[in-house]
């Protein structure tokens, strides 16, 4: 963690952390990185979404970093898709809508489409009609699913002397 801050220092480069399947430690990976003098608006916090209701993530918003609701292509061991659904609406409602970004995190075999995996196009095809279930709007979803990770992924201008 400290050699990836220092890299974002030289770089700008933007920097996605991995946390636990429930999002545990992403306040300690956030300290740490401060330590470094990372700004909490070029970290990307893997791994959210698993856990009912969304006070579990406040503390990380409020800090100014990115909420990755991803792994939605993990299915055997984690929340259903209708649970995560129901945590983005309420992480929208309340305001958060342009700190979220969506993705399925595929890294097996078997969550390709090919091997019997819900695929690449889960989070559009099976996940965002959760979505517009839930009230979501299609502009929020187009912030989540394009301006969000456009902003996140950019390079921040380094500052002589970094």
């Amino acid at each position: 963690f400290r050699a990836s801050a220092r890299a974002h220092r030289r770089t700008g480069a933007p920097i996605m952390t991995h946390t636990t399947h429930w999002g545990e430690l992403a306040i300690e990976q956030l300290d740490l990185l401060s330590e470094e003098g990372v700004d909490p608006a070029n970290v990307v916090i893997s791994h959210l979404g698993d856990r009912r209701g969304i006070h579990w993530w406040l503390p990380i918003a409020e800090r100014g970093a990115w909420l990755d609701i991803d792994n939605l292509a993990f299915v055997g061991g984690y929340a259903p898709l209708e649970f995560r659904a129901d945590n983005v609406a309420e992480l929208c409602a309340v305001g958060l809508v342009g700190q979220i970004m969506l993705s399925n995190d595929i890294c097996e075999l078997g969550q390709l489409a090919a091997y019997g995996g819900v695929g690449y196009a889960n989070v559009i095809e099976n996940f965002l009609p959760l979505l517009r279930a839930r009230g979501v709007s299609e502009e929020h979803i187009h912030q989540m699913t394009v301006t969000n990770p456009a902003r996140a992924f950019a390079f921040t201008e380094v500052k002589a002397g970094r």
